[in-house]
């Protein structure tokens, strides 16, 4: 889960979370070209706000997401750009479409994304613990 770094664009992540959140060209999406902009839009603000947070819990400085292009790779750990971040945006654009169920849905997903994270974050490495038995 943690550890392993890959590079995901910013286009990837917010496709991802239209995937979760339903939101696709299909009767079921969007309405038109106008709220389509307006929808991505807001998504890659959401993004770029997610991936801030996650720079700062990790403690990196000096990263500006504002500063991404979708096609950017974001280097941060597969766990949250696959899951807890697509997750979230995902809720959020439901919240923002009034889409309750979906949004309750999606947001008790992304809690127990975050505390997996963090419970896992906080476990020591088995190589460390090896390494004190020593």
């Amino acid at each position: 889960m943690k550890g392993q770094v890959i590079y995901v664009t910013i286009k990837d992540i917010y496709e991802e979370a239209l995937y979760l959140a339903e939101k696709t060209d299909d009767a079921t999406g969007y309405l038109d070209d106008e709220y389509k902009k307006h929808h991505k839009e807001k998504g890659l603000r959401l993004i770029k706000h997610a991936i801030r947070y996650f720079l700062h819990l990790e403690g990196r400085k000096g990263v500006d997401p504002q500063f991404y292009r979708e096609e950017d790779a974001v280097p941060l750990d597969n766990y949250i750009l696959k899951n807890i971040i697509p997750c979230f945006v995902a809720a959020m654009l439901c919240a923002y479409d009034r889409e309750n169920d979906k949004y309750n849905l999606l947001i008790y997903e992304y809690q127990a994304l975050l505390s997996n994270y963090k419970s896992y974050e906080q476990e020591p490495e088995l190589t460390d613990i090896l390494e004190g038995m020593c």
